[in-house]
């Protein structure tokens, strides 16, 4: 999606799953991106990132300052990749969209296509600012950028971290983590419009079907 408010642009791929702690100020029926816009211009990128709930690439130009902002999600769902040199700067959430420049070499990556040959889609980002091709950079999940004069400036705005080993028995682990599992499959299920499932015969795949389920 696309909004403009006065001086701020954002482009947005992907959804936010916290809509109605987020939508308060501007209205339940305000599109994502709409949502993103808002929250941008009260209190920053820095600030938004760290309250919306979601899988998505966004972009947002500031006039005020001349900045572009560019960030992912917290886990990488939505992919985001650009390209820089001296005079311009691209970026896109597909690869084949920055290919249709002419401008941008075609060359690849041999280290990341090496990599991913031999371990397969299970470490896919294992450059987590490369890409398969020598030309484009991708942004890491959990990270932002901002390009501004000429200069891009990256910086990661979340991390998982250490935490203490949990003391509870394990009747009452078990069940905070089903809530979780729901919630999250329940969180997704509210922004499809036609929700489809892909099941490897596996259980990760089987339980988020079975919790979907359950919600249904």
């Amino acid at each position: 999606g696309l909004c403009r408010r006065g001086p701020i642009l954002v482009a947005l791929s992907g959804y936010l799953y916290n809509r109605a702690e987020l939508g308060e100020r501007i209205g339940k029926t305000a599109s994502d991106v709409e949502l993103f816009a808002a929250l941008y211009e009260r209190v920053g990128i820095e600030e938004t990132l760290r309250r919306v709930n979601g899988d998505f690439a966004v972009a947002v130009y500031d006039a005020r300052e001349g900045a572009l902002w560019l960030a992912r999600d917290r886990f990488g769902v939505r992919p985001l990749y650009y390209v820089q040199e001296r005079d311009w700067f691209a970026f896109a959430s597909r690869i084949r969209a920055l290919l249709t420049i002419p401008e941008i070499p075609r060359s690849v990556d041999r280290r990341f296509v090496a990599c991913f040959a031999g371990s397969h889609y299970r470490t896919f980002d294992n450059e987590p600012t490369r890409s398969p091709y020598e030309a484009i950079a991708q942004l890491p999940a959990a990270s932002y950028a901002r390009v501004l004069d000429g200069q891009v400036v990256v910086r990661a705005y979340w991390t998982l971290v250490d935490e203490p080993e949990l003391a509870e028995g394990e009747e009452i682990l078990a069940e905070r983590y089903r809530e979780l599992l729901l919630d999250a499959v329940r969180l997704r299920l509210a922004s499809a419009e036609r929700p489809a499932f892909t099941l490897s015969g596996g259980l990760d795949s089987s339980s988020v079907l079975a919790c979907a389920r359950k919600d249904s």
